[in-house]
């Protein structure tokens, strides 16, 4: 399955299938002191009409830990998360135990993260492909069949990977050569 993203902001776009039928919608209304990223499922109503239903909220804060708003729980990403060991290339990457009770690991990689199985197979789960200059190729997040059961929570934990691996990225870019990781 893929998710073909309407541009390179994952945590504000509009996702699509292969039919171009909108699936979800993300927006980042602006904060003084953090960011806010709701997410919504698309669904249409018998006469096609676009139905919006709240799915999701990521609290990206400065000085606490980030908070997910998902399936009527309210996560401290702290807690929910675990680095993984090791520095990859731009930090360590992020484990969590889904409802399956199965551990994946978004692995932060340099242009993109992807999603594997925790279980030391490193199958792969779920990838972002990043539109290049000059590329026909859409923006898409791919689910493989192994994750197709929680396309939900792997959005929602896309999206809150990708804006700390997009930030660590863009700080890289405006350190003084030397100082960068």
């Amino acid at each position: 399955m893929h998710l073909f993203l309407s541009n390179r902001e994952p945590w504000n776009a509009t996702y699509t299938n292969e039919e171009g039928q909108a699936i979800y919608k993300t927006s980042t209304p602006w904060r003084s002191l953090g960011k806010r990223v709701i997410i919504d499922r698309i669904t249409h109503n018998s006469t096609n009409v676009e139905l919006k239903d709240h799915l999701a909220e990521v609290q990206y804060n400065l000085f606490t830990s980030s908070r997910i708003k998902y399936g009527g729980e309210d996560w401290s990403t702290s807690r929910y998360f675990r680095n993984t060991e090791g520095q990859g290339a731009l930090g360590s990457g992020k484990i969590f135990t889904a409802p399956d009770g199965k551990r994946y690991i978004w692995k932060m990689g340099i242009r993109v993260p992807e999603l594997v199985m925790g279980d030391g197979s490193n199958r792969r789960v779920a990838s972002y492909h990043r539109r290049r200059y000059n590329d026909p190729q859409p923006t898409s997040l791919e689910i493989l069949p192994e994750g197709e059961h929680m396309v939900d929570l792997i959005l929602v934990t896309f999206v809150y990977v990708e804006k700390i691996r997009k930030d660590r990225e863009n700080q890289g870019r405006s350190m003084p050569e030397g100082l960068a990781g």
